[in-house]
């Protein structure tokens, strides 16, 4: 599931969102905090693959994680290889 922006073919909306979690439908773990990295510094990478995604890196904490219905990971997307 990809948030965006309203109306993006695909996506979830920002109020269906927040609807979700209102109504207790989701809960959200956000894993953000990297050792060593800031904010806009990030170490933890998404490259595509043929069959999806591979993410490398490492977070230092991981909120809600054993109940959490949704996973939130801040990374950024790495060129590939070749």
């Amino acid at each position: 599931m990809r948030f965006a922006a309203d109306g993006e073919p695909g996506c979830l909306s920002r109020a269906r969102w927040l609807e979700a979690i209102g109504d207790r439908r989701m809960l959200l773990c956000s894993a953000v905090a990297e050792r060593g990295a800031d904010y806009w510094n990030l170490t933890t990478t998404a490259t595509a693959s043929y069959t999806g995604w591979v993410i490398n890196g490492s977070k230092i904490l991981a909120s809600v994680l054993p109940a959490a219905t949704h996973f939130y990971c801040r990374l950024k997307a790495a060129r590939p290889s070749g």
